[in-house]
């Protein structure tokens, strides 16, 4: 009970503090944090058929994720599916990290654009205050 609290004030200190294009902004980078998680995921899983390769190269051909394929571009010797799945795995580590410096650079646009306009509000409200409220 206590964290949904916490978790509600932060929610209301945020839509106070943020303005709506900053929340729609905010969407599209949590948006995008979800996909880096699922391509992380990705990057991860990606490592089963280099381990299967290395344990048994023709018990590879025969996994459910590889088998079409295998079938589909004829890769019945096992140095064509090596190179298949060599070529598959840096392809996908390449895509990975390409999206994750895209989304590293939204993400530190984002943070920062919201501190210039914090800044900026707060240096603002500090030259409407009369004298008095320096004393």
């Amino acid at each position: 009970m206590n964290t949904l609290r916490k978790i509600r004030d932060v929610y209301q200190k945020l839509d106070f503090i943020l303005s709506a294009e900053q929340k729609k902004y905010a969407i599209l980078v949590l948006f995008m944090g979800m996909v880096a998680a699922l391509l992380e995921l990705l990057g991860v899983a990606v490592i089963i058929p280099i381990l299967d390769m290395l344990i048994d190269v023709n018990a590879l051909g025969n996994k459910w994720f590889i088998k079409p394929f295998v079938e589909g571009l004829q890769l019945n010797n096992t140095s064509r599916m090596i190179w298949f799945v060599c070529i598959g795995v840096i392809g996908i580590y390449f895509l990975k990290n390409f999206y994750f410096t895209f989304y590293n650079w939204v993400s530190l646009k984002y943070a920062y654009k919201i501190r210039r306009e914090l800044s900026i509000r707060v240096l603002h409200a500090y030259m409407k205050q009369g004298y008095i409220f320096f004393c």
